[in-house]
């Protein structure tokens, strides 16, 4: 993962709770709250998430030819 406190089983909840990454990424606060993480970890992905620029890390991935699989479309 690359956010501090978020490993396969905080992953995997959010998840099963979102359905997606990229609701999970797009949730409220509340949201993440009430999926189980915990209000300390909510915060700090909410300050994590609002800071960082998934399309430069692409972008760094690319130029070190390391390639990655999703589950779902990268955008």
């Amino acid at each position: 993962s690359l956010f501090p406190g978020i490993g396969p089983k905080k992953l995997d909840l959010l998840l099963q709770c979102f359905g997606s990454a990229k609701d999970a990424w797009l949730a409220t606060k509340s949201d993440l709250q009430q999926s189980g993480i915990g209000e300390k970890l909510t915060s700090l992905f909410i300050s994590e998430r609002d800071t960082y620029d998934l399309l430069a890390y692409e972008s760094k991935l690319k130029e070190k030819n390391v390639f990655f699989l999703t589950k779902e479309p990268f955008t």
